[in-house]
């Protein structure tokens, strides 16, 4: 991937100072994967407990990637869709969806340079119980910083057991399931 790239919307500093350069890129390709599907529901608005939702969704993972002004956006339209400020969604919610998607295309054109890192990882026996005890700390606790770096530090091996478990973790971070991590580390604990 070029050394230094530019995405309209999105702090690469930041972003490149808050995760590896290798997680960071794959932090932006889920974020590039899953936003679309959010974007629809906020087209369709079918019920308002989908849009929050999905707004919702929208300003975490924008935050996570240090797409602050888009997280800003997305917290106002969160907050006038709860209480029922149906002016403000309907006046900002076609802007706001043409800027993500903007934001999106830029996003198609860096990662499809980017190539899927290929080093080779050390092989352990399987995801360290200190680590993941931190983890569930930190989901029940939100901290998605810290989530974030245990995630790193998990992903820097391969497994010969439960190794399928930290790519389970990773895909409901991204996905803000939290409570669902809750339960299946609670289970294995």
């Amino acid at each position: 991937m070029q050394e230094d790239f530019f995405v309209e919307g999105i702090d690469i500093q930041a972003g490149k100072a808050r995760y590896s350069e290798n997680t960071f890129i794959d932090v932006l390709r889920a974020y590039n994967k899953h936003t679309p599907a959010l974007l629809d529901v906020l087209r369709c608005r079918e019920s308002i407990e989908e849009y929050i939702t999905s707004v919702h969704g929208i300003k975490g993972a924008s935050s996570g990637i240090c797409a602050n002004e888009v997280a800003r956006q997305a917290a106002a339209l969160e907050a006038a869709a709860r209480s029922g400020d149906m002016q403000y969604v309907d006046a900002h919610n076609g802007p706001f969806i043409e800027t993500v998607t903007a934001m999106l295309r830029q996003l198609d054109d860096i990662l499809a340079a980017a190539k899927e890192p290929d080093g080779i990882k050390t092989v352990i026996s399987k995801p360290d119980p200190v680590l993941l005890k931190d983890f569930t700390e930190a989901c029940n606790h939100y901290n998605i910083s810290v989530m974030n770096d245990t995630l790193e530090k998990l992903e820097m091996y391969q497994y010969e057991s439960d190794g399928e478990l930290v790519e389970w973790l990773r895909e409901q971070t991204e996905n803000l399931e939290y409570e669902a991590i809750q339960q299946r580390l609670e289970s294995i604990a």
